[in-house]
């Protein structure tokens, strides 16, 4: 999986990052190293919600899985805002609370779109 090394070769460097942010200081250390281990996680949900995406078909059941997995993009690329903002690479307001905003949306819309295709499941078994 080569992706998969990428995500390692880039979490390195955000660690490189987090210790440069720093400033070598232990008490900030701390909170850098767990906004890069949470991206790090948020990175894990994204690369493995793009590999799910071209294996969705259009079904009640797979457009929920749909959502779901561009929830987890959206989590990631909120994540990888998120962190560059607490680590001062980049100075955008609002950006993270749109990301977590189309974040929530799309988990909730996802969350909903299983739940009725499970219940049009259960309400056949039924019959």
């Amino acid at each position: 999986m080569p992706g998969f090394h990428l995500l390692i070769d880039f979490s390195s460097h955000l660690v490189w990052l987090a210790g440069e942010a720093a400033g070598g200081a232990k008490k900030e250390l701390i909170p850098a190293m767990l906004e890069v281990f949470n991206l790090a996680a948020a990175m894990v949900a994204f690369y493995f919600a793009l590999r799910v995406l071209p294996s969705i078909s259009r079904d009640l059941r797979k457009r929920s899985w749909l959502l779901l997995s561009l929830a987890a993009i959206t989590f990631g690329i909120a994540e990888i805002i998120g962190t560059l903002q607490e680590l001062g690479v980049i100075e955008v307001e609002g950006l993270y609370e749109a990301a977590e905003a189309i974040f929530a949306i799309l988990f909730a819309a996802g969350f909903y779109y299983l739940y009725n295709a499970e219940h049009r499941e259960a309400l056949k078994l039924r019959l």
